[in-house]
């Protein structure tokens, strides 16, 4: 008798739940307390508290002080993620003892559907994330930097003019100042106003890209397999945002 769509789901599952509870338990070496969090429960862990509509970061500083603590943990699908709250926990951690905190998680959908394993910020820790780094110090170390004060220094006069004629938008003023000092010394091109198009296309891919990194939301991320499945929503979402990562 052929197997029903239904039995193979169930089968999937099974072995799906079964890794979770055995296979990611075989690997811990350790069993050191971890940061506070909100409540795990067996299998899926934290992820019915992962936010849906709210932006994750405002979510992680709520949770943060509401714990009283500087870094906090989740854990979903069996996928572990410790979040630092603080410049000065980042600073300690990343700095501090960089020779351990190196490395980038490896995000399928990001890294891989999306395309963003080409940046810096999602590059494996290895010799090409190394030679990145080597690059970007020729030309931003304090030395060779002081020679885009004046551009510098040609965006901060626009922002103040900006924020004298429209105060209440900081925040856009803010992000719009960031990116066309960013594009003027990278590219040497300058941003006309909110409207011009790279702009446009660096907010959208960086909207993006937030959304598809937040822990928990898509499954691909914890089983890679399901990227070789043509049919997954998820795919048709990567492909547009792949599209938008191109034009950035």
């Amino acid at each position: 008798m052929p197997v029903s769509n239904f039995e193979i789901a169930g089968s999937s599952a099974g072995i799906i739940i079964l890794y979770l509870l055995f296979g990611r338990r075989s690997s811990k070496t350790s069993n050191l307390p971890l940061p506070p969090g909100p409540t795990c429960w067996p299998v899926v862990g934290c992820l019915f508290s992962v936010p849906k509509g709210e932006a994750s970061w405002k979510w992680f500083a709520r949770l943060g002080k509401e714990k009283k603590s500087d870094l906090v943990y989740i854990r979903v699908l069996g996928q572990e993620t410790v979040v630092l709250n603080t410049h000065q926990a980042a600073k300690d951690l990343l700095e501090g003892r960089s020779n351990i905190y190196s490395d980038r998680p490896h995000m399928t959908m990001a890294s891989e559907l999306i395309g963003w394993e080409g940046f810096l910020g999602m590059c494996k820790y290895g010799e090409r994330a190394r030679g990145m780094r080597r690059l970007l110090h020729t030309t931003m170390n304090p030395r060779a930097i002081q020679d885009w004060w004046p551009q510098q220094e040609q965006e901060a006069h626009k922002l103040l003019r900006k924020l004298l004629h429209s105060p209440e938008n900081l925040n856009m003023h803010i992000r719009h100042t960031a990116g066309a000092t960013a594009t003027k010394l990278t590219y040497g091109y300058n941003i006309k106003d909110r409207s011009d198009e790279y702009i446009i296309r660096a907010e959208r891919a960086l909207s993006a890209f937030a959304y598809a990194s937040t822990p928990g939301r898509f499954l691909v991320d914890f089983f890679p397999f399901l990227k070789y499945l043509p049919w997954a929503p998820f795919k048709r979402a990567a492909a547009v945002w792949r599209a938008q990562v191109v034009d950035f």
